[in-house]
C-alpha cells in the first residue's frame, strides 16, 4: 500500500514538474507558496489534472490547478489523466463553450474538448446547475444607501435599507420617493419644516386663497389673482404648476413619478407628460394618444385635495412646446394636464408664507351667509349650500330661480329656460327654407320666438316654419306641383318639351366631356325635380335636327338605331348642310351654348363595327360623326314624358 502511494507521490511530482508552466492557483493566505506544496495537495486528492477545490486546506487554498494531460489524453470529470477514446468525434469529452458547476463556488468552461477553470463565484453567488455560471441566491441579501435626497427633504426615517434578491433584482429599490409615512424598510423622505413637496421639490410652504366665486380663462385667472385683495394681503399670483400640485392628497403615482415641472425646466407636453405617470390611474390607451379607464379615480367630494377642492384649476405655468395651452390640474380624477387658455376653470391664487400668516389653511365659511342669491336677478331669493355629493355642481352655493328660469352653476345667475318648436309637416315635394325646428326661450312672459305655423314662403328664416318647392315644382297655392314646361324653340327656356317627340330636352353641359363620363353625368342628373335623364340615343338626337333634310330624322343618311357601323354613314348625306353658326340647324339653336366652339353633342349610340367609338352632331352643319370615346364633347340629356 505504502509503495503504491509512493509511486502514486512520485508520478504526480513529475506531471507537476512537466506541467508547471500551465500552472494556476488561488491562494487564500500566502501568495508565494512553493510548488512543491501544491504537487503534494495534488498527490493527496490523487489528482493528476484540472482544477480541485479544497476547503480551507491548510487555511491556504481555495483551489488549485494541478495540470494538463498529455498527448492521448484527457481530463475526466474525477481530475484524472484517462487515455483518450480515439473512436469518438475530435478525440472531445465534453462539447466546446458549456458549463458545468465543478462545486457550489466555481463553474468550468468546455475549452479544447477539456474542462477549464473559468470562474470563481463572487462571494454573494453561487454556482446554478442548469446553466454552469455564477448568479444570485434567491433570497441573498445586502445593505445599501439610500439614494436620490432632494433638496430642502430629510430621510424618514433610515438611510440603509436591507435588499432581497428576487431572481432578477434587488428589492425594494434604494432610491429615494416621497412620503410621509415613516418607514425602516423603504427609502423615503419627506420635506423639511417650512416646505411642501410639488411632486418634483420641496419649496417654501405657501398661503392659499378662498376658491374665487366664478370661473376664468387663464388670462383672467392671471389678472384677478394679481389683483386679488384678500385677509389684507395683495401679493397674490396664480400658482405655477408646482405649487398648485402640493394641494393633491391622497394619490401617490402622480405625486412620486410625474415629471411635469416648472423648478425642473420640464413643461413640454411631449417630453415631460404620459398617462402613466401624469394621471393616477397610469393606464395609457393602446394607440398612446389618450389615458383609459380615468374614471376609476372620479370623485367630485374633494378628497384629493388638501382644501376640499374637485374640477379643474390651472396654473401660471404655459406648455412650452405649445403657448396655447397651460398646465392645470383635475382634482376630480387627479390628472395632470394641459389645457386651451381659452378653457375657463376655477382658480386658487398663492403667496409665500410669511412671519405674519397663520399656519391655519383659508377658513371655509358658509356661502349662503351673505345670502348673495338677494340681489340675482329672476331668483326666488333662496339660497342652497351644495351638498359635497353633487356631482355636477362647480360651486359652493346655488339659488332658486323663478318658473322658466334655471339655476347656471358657471356664471353664477338664474338663465332663462329654452324649449325646441318642432315645426309641423310641409307638403310633398317641398324642403324646409331654411328649418324643420327652432329653439324657443323664455322672455319673462312667454317663448320667443312665437310658435309658427308652417308656410310657403321662398326667403329663408331660421325662426319660422317655411318651405319652398323643390327644383322644376311651382306652389299653387294648395300644393308644389311640377312646373309647366315650354315648347322647345331657339327662343324657349330649357329644360323644354318636344310635343312631336314627347322628349324633354335638358340644358346643355359644355365643360367637354368624354363618352363614359357623358353617360354618368346623365344618369346622375337632376334637373327641375326630375331624375330619369338619360344620354339621347343618335335617332332621338337626330330629331332636334332642323333645316337640313339630310340628317333630319327620315333624311337619307342612313346612320339610325338600327344602323350603327361606319358603312352607314353615306358621306353625301350624312356630311349635313354646310356651316351654319347662327344655331338654325337646332330646334334648341345656340341659347345655352357658348358664343364661340363648335358644338358637337355625344349620342349613347356606339359604333358597332369599332366599339371604342360613338356616334355624335355637330349642330353647326348637321353634321353625323363616328369619334373615339376618350373624345370630349358637349353633352345635353334627354326624358321621356
Amino acid at each position: 500500500m505504502k509503495h503504491n502511494l509512493m509511486i502514486t507521490l512520485i508520478f504526480a511530482l513529475i506531471f507537476f514538474v512537466s506541467c508547471e508552466k500551465d500552472m494556476k492557483w488561488i491562494n487564500a493566505g500566502d501568495p508565494q507558496a512553493d510548488s512543491a506544496e501544491i504537487a503534494k495537495i495534488c498527490g493527496e486528492q490523487e489528482a493528476e489534472c484540472g482544477e480541485v477545490y479544497i476547503t480551507q486546506y491548510y487555511g491556504n487554498y481555495h483551489h488549485v490547478f494541478c495540470g494538463k494531460c498529455g498527448g492521448g489524453f484527457y481530463c475526466n470529470n474525477e481530475n484524472k489523466c484517462e487515455k483518450t477514446d480515439t473512436a469518438s468525434d475530435n478525440n472531445e469529452k465534453c462539447t466546446n463553450g458549456t458549463f458545468k458547476c465543478h462545486s457550489p463556488f466555481v463553474s468550468h468552461i468546455c475549452q479544447d474538448g477539456e474542462w477549464r477553470h473559468y470562474e470563481e463565484c463572487p462571494e454573494d453567488e453561487i454556482c446554478d446547475d442548469g446553466t454552469g455560471q455564477c448568479a444570485l441566491e434567491t433570497g441573498a441579501t445586502r445593505e445599501m444607501t439610500c439614494t436620490n435626497l432632494p433638496e430642502n427633504a430629510e430621510w424618514n426615517t433610515v438611510v440603509k435599507i436591507t435588499q432581497t434578491w428576487n431572481g432578477e433584482e434587488y428589492i425594494p429599490s434604494n432610491e429615494g420617493t416621497f412620503n410621509e409615512e415613516a418607514s425602516t424598510t423603504e427609502c423615503r423622505f419627506k420635506c423639511i419644516s417650512g416646505t411642501e413637496w410639488t411632486g418634483s421639490s420641496c419649496i417654501t410652504s405657501l398661503t392659499w386663497s378662498k376658491k374665487a366665486d366664478a370661473i376664468y380663462t387663464w388670462e383672467e385667472a392671471l389678472s384677478y389673482c394679481d389683483n386679488l385683495t384678500e385677509s389684507g394681503y395683495t401679493d397674490w399670483r396664480l400658482p405655477n404648476i408646482d405649487e398648485l400640485m402640493t394641494l393633491l392628497i391622497n394619490v401617490d403615482r402622480v405625486l412620486n413619478n410625474c415629471q411635469v415641472s416648472e423648478a425642473n425646466d420640464c413643461l413640454s407636453w411631449n417630453d415631460c407628460w404620459s398617462c402613466s405617470t401624469c394621471t393616477e390611474t397610469g393606464t395609457q390607451s393602446s394607440n398612446g394618444t389618450s389615458c383609459d379607464d380615468w374614471s376609476t379615480y372620479y370623485y367630485e367630494d374633494g378628497r384629493y385635495s388638501k382644501l376640499g377642492d374637485a374640477g379643474w384649476f390651472c396654473s401660471s405655468s404655459v406648455v412650452s412646446d405649445d403657448s396655447d395651452y397651460a398646465w392645470c390640474v383635475d382634482f376630480t380624477d387627479v390628472i395632470v394636464e394641459k389645457s386651451d387658455k381659452h378653457y375657463s376653470a376655477s382658480v386658487r391664487c398663492v403667496k409665500f408664507k410669511s412671519d405674519s400668516d397663520t399656519d391655519t389653511e383659508p377658513v371655509q365659511t358658509n356661502p349662503c351667509d351673505s345670502n348673495p342669491c338677494s340681489s340675482v336677478a329672476n331668483s326666488t331669493g333662496s339660497c342652497t349650500v351644495i351638498d359635497e355629493t353633487d356631482f355636477h355642481m362647480m360651486h359652493d352655493y346655488s339659488c332658486g330661480c323663478n318658473e322658466h328660469y334655471n339655476w347656471n352653476d358657471s356664471t353664477l345667475k338664474c338663465e332663462p329656460e329654452t324649449q325646441t318648436f318642432y315645426c309641423a309637416d310641409k307638403p310633398e315635394n317641398s324642403t324646409w327654407n331654411s328649418v324643420s325646428s327652432y329653439t324657443q326661450t323664455w322672455d319673462g312672459t312667454g317663448w320667443s320666438p312665437t310658435a309658427s305655423t308652417t308656410s310657403y314662403n321662398e326667403t329663408a328664416s331660421s325662426t319660422e316654419c317655411r318651405f319652398k318647392c323643390n327644383s322644376g315644382y311651382e306652389w299653387d297655392e294648395t300644393k308644389c306641383k311640377l312646373k309647366e314646361l315650354p315648347e322647345c324653340s331657339s327662343e324657349s327656356t330649357i329644360p323644354c318639351k318636344d310635343s312631336s317627340t314627347s322628349l324633354m330636352w335638358s340644358s346643355a353641359n359644355t365643360s367637354g366631356k368624354d363618352w363614359d363620363s357623358a353617360v354618368d353625368y346623365c344618369s346622375n342628373l337632376n334637373e327641375e325635380g326630375y331624375h330619369d335623364w338619360h344620354l339621347p340615343t343618335i335617332d332621338e338626337l337626330r330629331t332636334l335636327i332642323q333645316n337640313c333634310p339630310n340628317t333630319e330624322t327620315g333624311g337619307p343618311c342612313k346612320v339610325t338605331n338600327s344602323c350603327l357601323s361606319s358603312s352607314c354613314r353615306n358621306d353625301d348625306y350624312c356630311n349635313g348642310c354646310g356651316v351654319h353658326n347662327d344655331g338654325s340647324l337646332s330646334k334648341l339653336g345656340n341659347s345655352d351654348l357658348p358664343s364661340y366652339g363648335d358644338p358637337r353633342f355625344w349620342s349613347s349610340s356606339v359604333n358597332s363595327g369599332n366599339t371604342n367609338s360613338a356616334w355624335e352632331i355637330v349642330f353647326s352643319h348637321a353634321n353625323i360623326n363616328s369619334y373615339s370615346k376618350t373624345e370630349k364633347k358637349y353633352v345635353r340629356c334627354v326624358r321621356k314624358y
